[in-house]
């Protein structure tokens, strides 16, 4: 639990990132001034807008909450925003806000659920995604953490171990378009350094 707000207030704030082919919607919870859950929720990037994802998301997430908080920070102006700040309202049977900051803390936790859905979602795609365009983006920041100018098509990866000076050993793993290429996996025996 990680003290963010000095106020002691309670707030949820809703980060959102996109890939080109998949949305990551972030939500943080603070309670008491503590940072204190991170959610991530995946849809794929044809899903709409995303003023209109965030209020179908609050629309559908809030009802069966345990806590709605008094304030909900989101990242821009939603459609229909006073009839939602009303639902909200009535749910939480008291007050509830939503607030888009353009300053000031309430920004600075605005940008760290943004920041948090960007790690998140670069995460997800590289751990698969969904379907091939999830793999081609989990190349392409590949090729980019290794400094290549385009996305990797192929990677040899070779480990040489030894249990002695002469059981010296090699074998080779190949990934092709960031799958396996099992049939051209080798092994090789190290006869001479």
């Amino acid at each position: 639990q990680q003290a963010v707000s000095e106020d002691g207030d309670n707030q949820d704030i809703i980060g959102l990132a996109r890939n080109g082919s998949e949305i990551c919607l972030q939500k943080l919870e603070i309670r008491e001034g503590r940072l204190v859950s991170s959610v991530s929720f995946f849809f794929p990037e044809d899903a709409g807008e995303s003023a209109e994802l965030i209020a179908a998301f609050l629309t559908q997430y809030y009802p069966d909450a345990a806590e709605i908080p008094r304030e909900i920070i989101v990242p821009e102006e939603l459609p229909e925003a006073d009839e939602l700040a009303g639902y909200l309202r009535s749910l939480r049977q008291g007050a509830c806000q939503l607030i888009v900051p353009r300053r000031g803390d309430n920004r600075k936790l605005l940008n760290l659920a943004t920041e948090n859905a960007e790690q998140a979602l670069r995460r997800h795609t590289l751990l698969g995604g969904h379907g091939q365009t999830a793999l081609q983006e989990a190349m392409r920041l590949l090729g980019e953490a290794t400094g290549c100018q385009a996305a990797i098509h192929r990677i040899e990866a070779y480990d040489i171990s030894n249990t002695g000076k002469q059981d010296m050993a090699a074998s080779l793993v190949v990934f092709q378009e960031g799958k396996p290429a099992r049939q051209q996996y080798r092994q090789f025996k190290v006869r001479t350094l």
